[in-house]
């Protein structure tokens, strides 16, 4: 049902300020041009996104994704002023980092295959980080994983669900900020048929509520969006009314 649908409000940052994610081009991304709010600082923005009633939010912090170089000072006044679950893909490679981002007060950390060391890095960390704190993210481009590529889809998820990690995204960033549909709702539909107890995210091309419906058909627990929040193609409002309906 769409009602039950989690709305995840996606805050791309690099170098201190909200960017806006395009096709995962981010040689391209440039401070937002929001709606909602004239500041890209990333406070201001998580504020405005609160109109929407998020129970989590995703941070991709660009910058230690692209260059080890994590935004602790931003994610450390994120967390404080805000009552929302934050979770955050910084790429991180190390379990030192994931206890970092822990220890800052965030609610999750990402772990992005695009930054994954190695699988048996994945099955260490589950021995020493609870599985509730840790989300694995399958990035895709257009279809294709971002590491592993000798490997589908499919098998990488079964490898990751095998080390213990139970809440998985999956993300193509060719899709992000284009509003075209989600093309990765086949996928979810196998991954929550082959693995019905796992808490499942997806996002990329979200354009208006026929998305969200289409998502929730697949199985999906929660829709990352962030432009079409920005844009006014989805608001608080017609949320409510979604869910009135």
């Amino acid at each position: 049902m769409v009602s039950d649908m989690e709305l995840i409000p996606v805050l791309d940052i690099r170098h201190g300020v909200v960017v806006r994610g395009v096709a995962g081009k981010r040689e391209c991304y440039r401070p937002i041009q929001s709606n909602l709010v004239e500041s890209a600082a990333p406070c201001e923005v998580l504020t405005a996104l609160e109109q929407f009633e998020p129970r989590h939010v995703y941070i991709a912090d660009l910058d230690g994704i692209e260059r080890d170089d994590t935004n602790l000072k931003t994610l450390s006044q994120m967390v404080s002023e805000s009552t929302v679950k934050i979770c955050v893909d910084s790429g991180v490679r190390s379990i030192e980092h994931v206890e970092q981002l822990l220890a800052l007060g965030v609610s999750q950390v990402v772990l992005g295959l695009e930054s994954l060391p190695s699988f048996d890095w994945l099955a260490e960390l589950r021995t020493v980080i609870d599985a509730q704190r840790l989300i694995f993210s399958l990035d895709l481009r257009l279809g294709v994983p971002m590491q592993f590529q000798e490997l589908t889809p499919l098998s990488i998820i079964e490898r990751v669900v095998e080390s213990g990690v139970i809440q998985l995204i999956v993300l193509d960033l060719a899709a992000v900020g284009v509003g075209q549909g989600i093309p990765t709702l086949p996928l979810c539909t196998a991954i929550r048929q082959q693995y019905p107890g796992v808490k499942l995210w997806t996002g990329g091309g979200v354009n208006s509520w026929d998305d969200v419906k289409h998502a929730a058909s697949a199985g999906v627990d929660g829709v990352l969006v962030a432009s079409a929040l920005h844009d006014g193609r989805i608001t608080a409002a017609s949320r409510h009314s979604v869910n009135e309906h």
